[in-house]
């Protein structure tokens, strides 16, 4: 369908429909809600032929769990930004699998390596600046990490780690 693959990009190796004025992936069943609310000058028509066509495919992921994330050594994703300032989960888990967990904020990474792997801040507020700057930090992330995520949605949402 022509309209379709006007404002839509379907990667099928990723399981997803990338919106490609918005540079982002839409959950098939909100496609609908996306052409109305970012595309309001598509005819009606179309937004429900378009909705139609995502919502009946068979190799889109239904659920967020359905989605194949790129590995962190593949190259960035075409039609997503591309961020060079994710924070990246450096620890392991259990059974000594590396964590997979990027973000952007310091907020994030460290409540999810005080959530998920028990980090302790060591490094206090207050006192010497200059004094601390000698002393390591008990980080366990790496920063400067290039990063790509697909979907905007809360429940879909997850960075992930490009080349």
């Amino acid at each position: 369908m022509e309209q379709f693959s006007q404002v839509l990009q379907h990667i099928p190796e990723h399981r997803i429909i990338v919106c490609k004025e918005c540079q982002y992936a839409v959950p098939p069943s909100q496609i609908k809600t996306h052409l109305t609310k970012h595309h309001p000058s598509m005819p009606a028509k179309t937004r429900r032929e378009v909705a139609s066509v995502a919502q009946n495919s068979n190799d889109l992921a239904q659920v967020g769990e359905g989605v194949i994330y790129p590995e962190p050594s593949d190259a960035a994703v075409e039609g997503l930004p591309l961020y060079n300032d994710g924070l990246r989960c450096v620890s392991e888990d259990e059974v000594g699998r590396p964590c997979e967990y990027i973000c952007r904020t310091i907020r994030g990474i460290q409540e999810h390596c005080r959530r998920e792997h028990g980090w302790v801040n060591s490094q206090k507020r207050g006192g010497n600046s200059r004094a601390k700057d000698k002393h390591s930090v008990n980080r366990l992330w790496q920063e400067g990490q290039s990063c790509q995520r697909f979907f905007i949605v809360s429940t879909w949402k997850r960075y992930f780690q490009v080349m």
